[in-house]
């Protein structure tokens, strides 16, 4: 059931890409609101479970590792997890793209649990706008839509992945510090979203509205 939800919301985002194509609405309404959604769901419900057992010596530097490694993805993406679109007509199969959101889809992937309801709604509003613009790159890449659809269906594989790797016995024994590690991704995600999608570092009523929102519902599904 869960691996259906996370292909659903990269269906979702194929249509979103046409959507955006027709020029009929923008994402980033989505994007800052998957922000905030991120961001509460690691202070209602990652933190809670990775600083509430006694157990939890160095989680820190889990967290700040989190951080770290999709500092270190974003090389490879160019940063398009936050909504950038560097696109200009006619492009290389963006393998560097591809491989870097595929990771980043992973090691998100690996905190989710059964249990994890709040973490997963998370996980598939992000994927979302992220899944649309990931079929931007392709369609300027590729000529024939089979293969667009090929190498998102490869991509949509990568949640299940990570979901199966992050239940390996080895990592369950760990779950708190995978928790911390996904926790660290997520921050950065999420602030780097909020901020650069405001223009000039302002806030309006509508993005205001959007935040309190998306902290509500992280707090009511965590």
């Amino acid at each position: 059931m869960v691996s259906l939800l996370l292909l659903l919301s990269i269906i979702i985002g194929l249509i979103l890409a046409y959507q955006i194509k027709a020029r009929r609405f923008s994402a980033d309404g989505l994007l800052s609101f998957s922000s905030v959604y991120l961001l509460g769901t690691v202070f209602n419900h990652l933190f809670p479970e990775v600083y509430g057992k006694e157990d939890q010596g160095g989680v820190g530097f889990f967290v700040l590792s989190g951080i770290l490694v999709q500092v270190l993805l974003e090389t490879i993406t160019k940063g398009i997890e936050h909504g950038h679109i560097h696109s200009k007509g006619r492009s290389p199969f963006p393998y560097g793209i591809f491989l870097g959101l595929f990771a980043h889809s992973l090691l998100e992937a690996m905190a989710i649990h059964q249990d994890h309801h709040g973490l997963l709604y998370a996980i598939l509003i992000h994927k979302i706008p992220v899944a649309a613009i990931l079929y931007f790159f392709l369609t300027d890449a590729l000529e024939s839509k089979k293969r667009v659809l090929f190498w998102m269906g490869i991509f949509a594989l990568s949640a299940p992945l990570g979901i199966w790797i992050g239940e390996l016995p080895l990592l369950s024994r760990y779950e708190t510090y995978v928790n911390a590690f996904v926790a660290g991704i997520f921050i950065h995600i999420a602030t780097v979203i909020w901020f650069e999608s405001s223009s000039g570092h302002k806030i309006n009523s509508a993005k205001l509205l959007l935040f309190f929102l998306g902290i509500a519902l992280s707090y009511i599904f965590s």
